[in-house]
């Protein structure tokens, strides 16, 4: 009995891990040439955690087959290895666009704005990619992750992240920030307002 269990969750895990793959490489075959590098920098950057792939293989086989598929888990675990919190909100496909893109087209435009009293600041946004010019400190992308019901980031400072909604707000389950802040930081440093804030 003991063994069927094992080779249940051993099944199970493997599914998800395929299930994972097919999905990033779905969001990946769908992003323009220059998107498709930065999100496989992304995925590289993943790889360097401290855990180890025996570490995230004993976490698989130790969960039930109903672990993967319970409701309100999108992936088996963080960018770290950590088990996805259970706090990250449920949406369906169509609130993720509605609420991703109210976040983004905000941002867009008080970036827009900010562009307008720096003109070395560029603001570029479509089909739920932001690209941004941001003398000194270089090139951002920012975009949508409809599969993941996540958005992305691409900083030449904070490095690649990911971002769920959690509470109402794009969190990091790697590292805990919360993307408005770090764009807030960030921004605030390329134009040398330190007290910088999106409304």
């Amino acid at each position: 009995m003991q063994r069927q269990a094992s080779a249940a969750s051993k099944s199970a895990c493997n599914a998800a891990a395929k299930q994972s793959q097919s999905i990033r490489s779905f969001a990946l075959a769908s992003l323009p040439q220059q998107q498709q590098q930065q999100q496989q920098q992304l995925s590289r950057s993943s790889l360097t955690s401290p855990i180890s792939r025996t570490q995230t293989a004993n976490f698989c086989f130790q969960k039930s087959p109903a672990f993967f598929f319970s409701k309100g888990r999108y992936s088996v675990s963080t960018t770290d290895g950590r088990p996805i919190p259970t706090e990250i909100d449920e949406l369906s496909i169509r609130d993720y666009h509605s609420v991703a893109d109210e976040f983004l087209e905000d941002i867009v435009e008080q970036l827009e704005s900010v562009s307008e009293k720096h003109a070395a600041v560029d603001v570029d946004y479509a089909d739920g990619v932001l690209n941004l010019e941001l003398p000194p400190l270089g090139d951002y992308v920012i975009n949508k992750q409809p599969p993941n019901k996540q958005i992305w980031l691409s900083s030449p400072i904070s490095g690649p992240n990911r971002y769920d909604l959690v509470k109402g707000k794009w969190t990091s389950l790697r590292d805990g920030s919360e993307l408005k802040e770090v764009l807030e930081a960030e921004v605030g440093e390329a134009i040398g307002d330190a007290e910088f804030k999106f409304d």
